[in-house]
Formats: C-alpha cells, sequence, structure tokens
C-alpha cells in the first residue's frame, strides 16, 4: 500500500510547477481536535513525505514537499483525476487516521434497537410492548470532509439510525384479525387428545412478515410414540382407526382463522369424504407423510397465533398488522350431489354381528349410504361491511359412500317370515 501511495505522489509531481517551495517544511505540526459530547481526539497532521522509503532525485523531492502549497481538497481533487481511489487518498493524505477513526467508531456508534412484543397467550394481558431506541453511526464521509476543509476543531458528525418499527407502530398493529372454532362434541376421548394436542403445539407462535409455516413441521409424526392415540381417521375413502386421528380438525380450524385473516395460503388438500365440522370446501387434510397446510405472513408485521379448546370446541385466533376495515366471509356452493351406489349386501358367515343379526332377513347396517358433493368455495372481501371482492379459493369433489349391510345366514325356524332389515343407528363420525 505505501508503494502505491508512493507512486500517486510521482505522478503528481510530474504535473506541479517548481517555484517557491524552499520555505515548506514537510513536517511541520498541523494538530485537529475532534470531539463529540464529552469525548475528545486528537489528530496530528504532517505533510506527505516518503523520502525514507524512496529514492528520488532532489528535483523531484523537491515537488513532493511542494504538495504543502495545495489545500488539502486541491490534492483529492488532483489524485482523484488521476484515477485513485476515495481509499487510496484519504490513507495518503491522513496517515494512520484509520486507527482514530476505529476507535471513534467504537465509542460513539450504537444500534438501533427495535421494540419488543412478549406474547403471553394465556394471560388476559397477552401483548407487552418495549419502548424502541434510535441507534447512532458516525457520518465517516462528513467527518471526512471536514478534516480536508483544514478545520481546527470538528465536531464529529452523526446520524440517526431509526429502528423499523416504533412502539406505537407494534401496538397499534397488534389487533385481532380472525376468530374460527369448530366444534367435537360427542367425539371419542383419543379424538378429543390428539385434536387438542396438535392445536395446542400452535399457541403462542409468532410468524414473522415472509415467513412461512407447516403444520406438519410443527406437530411432527402422528405417532404413538409422539403421544397420539387411536381414534377414526379417513384413510383410502373409509372411515378406520388410526393413530393421530383429529389432527385435520386442528389443521382446519388453524387453515381458517388463516384464510379469514387474509394471509397467504401455500397448500391446502380436501379430505376424500366429507366432513361435518366445516362447511364443504374448507376443510384441510393432512397427512404427515405427503399433505401439508402451510401459509406465509403475507403482511408487514409480525402475527401472533393464539389456540386452545375449550367445552367441546376448537379455537384459533390470529393477531398482527390492523386491516383497515377489511374483513371476510366464506361462502360454499353445490354444483351437484354425488349419489352412492346400491348398498352392498354382505352374509355375515363369520358370525361377526352375531349378537345382532342371525337369520336370514335380518340385517345390520354398518355403513349407511352417503352422498358426495362437488363444490365451489368462496371467500368474499368486505371493507367497511360492503362488499369489493368475491373470489374463489377451491373447487373440491368429495366421494359419495355405498351402504354396507350384513345379513344374518341362518334359516329360521317354522319357515318364519323374512324381516325387513334391521336398522340400526347410524355411528356418528368426528
Amino acid at each position: 500500500m505505501r508503494k502505491i501511495f508512493i507512486s500517486i505522489i510521482f505522478l503528481l509531481c510530474l504535473f506541479i510547477p517548481i517555484n517557491s517551495i524552499d520555505s515548506v517544511d514537510a513536517n511541520e505540526s498541523n494538530s485537529i481536535i475532534l470531539t463529540y459530547n464529552n469525548k475528545v481526539w486528537y489528530y496530528d497532521m504532517k505533510a506527505p513525505n516518503l523520502s525514507d522509503n524512496f529514492l528520488i532525485q532532489s528535483d523531484h523531492q523537491k515537488r513532493l514537499n511542494y504538495l504543502k502549497n495545495y489545500s488539502l481538497k486541491e490534492i483529492y481533487q488532483k489524485l482523484s483525476i488521476m484515477g485513485y481511489t476515495s481509499d487510496q487518498i484519504y490513507n495518503f493524505l491522513l496517515p494512520e487516521f484509520d486507527t482514530i477513526l476505529l476507535d471513534i467508531c467504537q465509542q460513539i456508534e450504537k444500534p438501533a434497537i427495535e421494540p419488543e412484543i412478549k406474547f403471553y397467550p394465556n394471560n388476559t394481558n397477552m401483548f407487552h410492548f418495549s419502548k424502541e431506541s434510535v441507534g447512532v453511526k458516525v457520518d465517516t464521509q462528513g467527518l471526512l470532509n471536514m478534516i480536508l476543509s483544514e478545520q481546527k476543531l470538528i465536531s464529529i458528525p452523526t446520524t440517526s439510525i431509526n429502528p423499523k418499527y416504533t412502539q406505537e407502530q407494534l401496538y397499534y398493529n397488534t389487533t385481532l384479525r380472525s376468530k374460527q372454532s369448530t366444534a367435537f362434541i360427542g367425539s371419542e376421548p383419543g379424538r378429543k387428545h390428539n385434536l387438542t394436542k396438535a392445536l395446542t403445539m400452535f399457541n403462542g407462535l409468532v410468524v414473522m412478515p415472509g415467513e412461512k409455516l407447516s403444520f406438519n413441521k410443527i406437530t411432527g409424526e402422528r405417532t404413538y410414540a409422539n403421544g397420539y392415540k387411536d381414534a377414526i381417521v379417513i384413510s383410502n375413502g373409509e372411515f378406520v382407526k388410526g393413530a393421530g386421528g383429529g389432527v385435520c380438525q386442528a389443521s382446519t380450524t388453524l387453515y381458517n382463522a388463516v384464510l379469514m385473516a387474509g394471509l397467504q395460503v401455500n397448500n391446502v388438500y380436501r379430505h376424500t369424504l366429507p366432513v361435518h365440522y366445516v362447511e364443504k370446501g374448507f376443510d384441510a387434510m393432512v397427512n404427515d407423510d405427503t399433505v401439508d397446510m402451510c401459509f406465509t405472513n403475507n403482511t408487514k408485521f409480525p402475527i401472533y397465533i393464539k389456540t386452545y379448546c375449550e367445552n367441546e370446541h376448537a379455537y384459533a385466533l390470529i393477531y398482527g398488522e390492523d386491516m383497515k376495515g377489511i374483513t371476510y366471509k366464506k361462502s360454499t356452493e353445490k354444483i351437484k350431489d354425488i349419489l352412492p351406489q346400491e348398498a352392498e349386501i354382505i352374509p355375515d358367515t363369520e358370525g361377526i354381528y352375531q349378537d345382532k343379526i342371525r337369520y336370514k332377513g335380518e340385517f345390520y347396517t354398518k355403513r349407511y349410504a352417503q352422498n358426495g358433493y362437488e363444490v365451489n368455495a368462496y371467500l368474499e372481501k368486505y371493507l367497511e361491511g360492503k362488499l369489493i371482492e368475491r373470489k374463489l379459493v377451491r373447487h373440491e369433489t368429495y366421494k359419495s359412500q355405498h351402504a354396507i349391510i350384513y345379513e344374518g345366514t341362518e334359516d329360521k325356524p317354522n319357515s318364519a317370515t323374512i324381516d325387513t332389515p334391521t336398522k340400526t343407528k347410524e355411528p356418528k363420525i368426528t
């Protein structure tokens, strides 16, 4: 680097006339005092003189010393025209000043402190707001310009660094955006356990602007090892027992809260069969192997999630940026019913239901017929109560189910009249 500065001087000397140079003292002291509040720094600036490390003819040496007849700004301009960078010129004109500048920055500068929100979803006062703090940064370029102006006493210039948010902005942008609930009245204990376990994993989560959240990543695999229990699930178009039954109602409750909060839904899938706890077209089936429900915080402020189960209802609430009079409503439009096939009648040859049926003509309905549906799901957007947009968000088709009926296999004694199929109460799938 020193050789670079020497070459700067050598080239500059070629353009400087030789006259009135005998009185110049290259080692003349030129002390600068720099202050900031009660802090003081001193810098003893000398005329550039590299003769100790550069063998040069006397005439060239005189030209080197002649630089003292120019102001620092003039020297800076001449060297800039010659193509040298600002760093090279400053290092040449202000030798060892970088050490003092580093110390100045370390003692003066401080970062801006963003206000913080402490989120306690289970408390009455859920949000606690801290105060922001403005940061300080040394105006390095301004300081160097003042030195080049050859001021002797310099008050170090600084600039303020404003935090991204203020406490007041966070306060007014931490409002309730949506609240959604689904009922699980009468569900079996295992299903209630799974639903509650999965949903409450989201209680207290904070999602930053632009951040994407995955339901499966939060809840983990639905296994016995992870604390999930057996309950009714939909598998291959059938209601069967399986680990994690009820988790889909948790994802559905959260999905509807996300949708009604105006957030960006990245992934959502329907169930194979209709479910009773939400409007058709607004369910959110999940499977820890392949199917996930994901969304992104597409607002300018963090969002805060509160979830809980109470009185056999699941709740999901989302707080965040003020929606400025915007609200949402859901609507479902049925396109058509999908009728089931004819009932399947199976002889109970193994006596599985012999406590209910025994003779031919006696019937037990294991599964009742259920229509399927093709539907459109719409999200309606309102501003101050006035409809401004109706958007198709999903087009879904749900399968129908045919009835499965078991019949007794024994002949009735005395050739009794065959009874009509025995109607049994349809088990409620939750």
